[in-house]
């Protein structure tokens, strides 16, 4: 069960709320660069180059920001996670304490029928 929780715990921490981040990263970005092209199009042979290189450098601080802002977001997850993790260890541990103790108790080869029913067992 622990290793259960673990695999899951890690799954949503290490892959899919970083996954989910860098999908909206890119996405965002996507969207960004879209706008940037409408409007270049849109003004290129009206404005100055120098106009045009400002929108350039614009778009470039931008993703530059969103990128740092990313980071920032995956930093804020990582460090939740640890707290979360923290408070939650010692409250899991007492709530299966029983368990534990069952498991501990129980022969190799003894089916799990054989173990004494306890208020967290399923054998209840």
């Amino acid at each position: 069960m622990r290793r259960h929780l673990l695999r899951n715990w890690d799954a949503t921490f290490s892959r899919e709320i970083p996954d989910l981040i860098k999908k909206f990263l890119d996405e965002t970005k996507a969207l960004l660069a879209k706008f940037h092209d409408q409007t270049v199009q849109d003004i290129q042979g009206r404005t100055s180059s120098l106009n045009l290189s400002v929108l350039f450098d614009q778009l470039k601080t931008r993703n530059e920001q969103l990128e740092a802002r990313a980071n920032d977001l995956r930093a804020r997850v990582q460090n939740g996670q640890r707290e979360a993790s923290r408070k939650l260890t010692p409250a899991v541990k007492v709530i299966m304490a029983d368990a534990y103790s069952v498991v501990e108790n129980v022969t190799p080869g003894e089916s799990s029928s054989a173990m004494p029913c306890t208020s967290t067992s399923a054998n209840c």
